[in-house]
C-alpha cells in the first residue's frame, strides 16, 4: 500500500466512524440543543492498528489494520501523514455536510509511534463562530420559555443535551450562580408524574456538577494532583 492510500484509507475510516452510529445525519436532528455528534476526535496508531476515538475515554472504538505501518519513515508521519490529516480534518469540520459530526468546538488529537520510538503527537482546537452562536441563542431562547416562561416543558430526550450545553460556560458566558438559578428552578417544573424526565434530569444534576467540580472548581481553589 503506497503512502497516498495509507492516507486516504485513514480517512474514509474517520467518516466511517459516525455514519456507524445511530443518530441523526444534520445538526439539531435529534433535538434543538443536539448540534453534533462530539466536540473531541483521536487518531491513535499503535504498532500496525489505528484507532478512531470520538471520546476522552478511548472506550471501544473503530479500528483498522495497516500491515507494517509502524515501519512507515519518521518523516512520512511528521511531514505528510500529519499534515494531510490535519488539513482534511479542518475542511471537514468547516463543512456544512459534516455538521452532524461535530460540535461547534473539536479537539483534534493525532497521537502516532513508530517502531523506532519516534512519538509524534499534536493536539490543535478548532471552533465555528457561526455555530456557536447559533446555539447560544438556541439555548438563551430555551431556557426562557422552558424555565423561566415556562411556557413550554422540558422532555426527556433533551435534557443530558441541555444539561451538557449549559455547563459550557464558554458557550452561555453564564455565571455559576445563573446556573444554579436555572436548574433549581428547572427541576421544580418537572411533574413527578413524568418519572424518566425526573430521573434523568436527577442524574444529570448530579453527573455534571461532578465532573465541573472535578474539572474546574477543584483546579481553581485546591492544589490537584497532576496539575500545576
Amino acid at each position: 500500500m503506497n503512502k497516498e492510500t495509507i492516507i486516504q484509507e485513514i480517512l474514509s475510516r474517520v467518516t466511517a466512524t459516525f455514519d456507524r452510529l445511530d443518530l441523526p445525519k444534520q445538526p439539531y436532528g435529534r433535538n434543538g440543543l443536539w448540534e453534533g455528534i462530539t466536540d473531541y476526535f483521536k487518531i491513535k496508531q499503535r504498532k500496525n492498528k489505528i484507532e478512531f476515538h470520538n471520546n476522552e475515554e478511548e472506550y471501544t472504538c473503530p479500528s483498522i489494520t495497516i500491515k507494517d505501518f509502524d515501519q512507515l519513515p519518521d518523516d512520512f508521519i511528521d511531514n505528510e501523514l500529519l499534515p494531510a490529516l490535519e488539513e482534511q480534518l479542518t475542511q471537514m469540520f468547516f463543512n456544512p455536510e459534516f455538521y452532524y459530526s461535530f460540535e461547534y468546538k473539536l479537539t483534534l488529537v493525532f497521537d502516532f509511534l513508530s517502531a523506532s520510538g519516534h512519538h509524534a503527537r499534536k493536539q490543535l482546537r478548532l471552533e465555528h463562530p457561526e455555530r456557536k452562536a447559533e446555539l447560544k441563542e438556541r439555548l438563551d431562547t430555551y431556557v426562557q420559555k422552558v424555565i423561566y416562561e415556562a411556557t413550554e416543558k422540558m422532555k426527556e430526550k433533551e435534557v443530558h443535551t441541555f444539561f451538557d450545553k449549559l455547563f459550557d460556560f464558554e458557550l452561555t458566558g453564564y455565571s455559576e450562580d445563573k446556573v444554579v438559578e436555572i436548574l433549581s428552578k428547572g427541576i421544580t417544573l418537572i411533574d413527578p408524574k413524568w418519572k424518566k424526565t425526573l430521573e434523568e434530569y436527577q442524574w444529570c444534576l448530579l453527573y455534571y456538577t461532578r465532573v465541573w467540580k472535578e474539572k474546574v472548581f477543584m483546579k481553581l481553589y485546591y492544589k490537584v494532583e497532576g496539575s500545576d
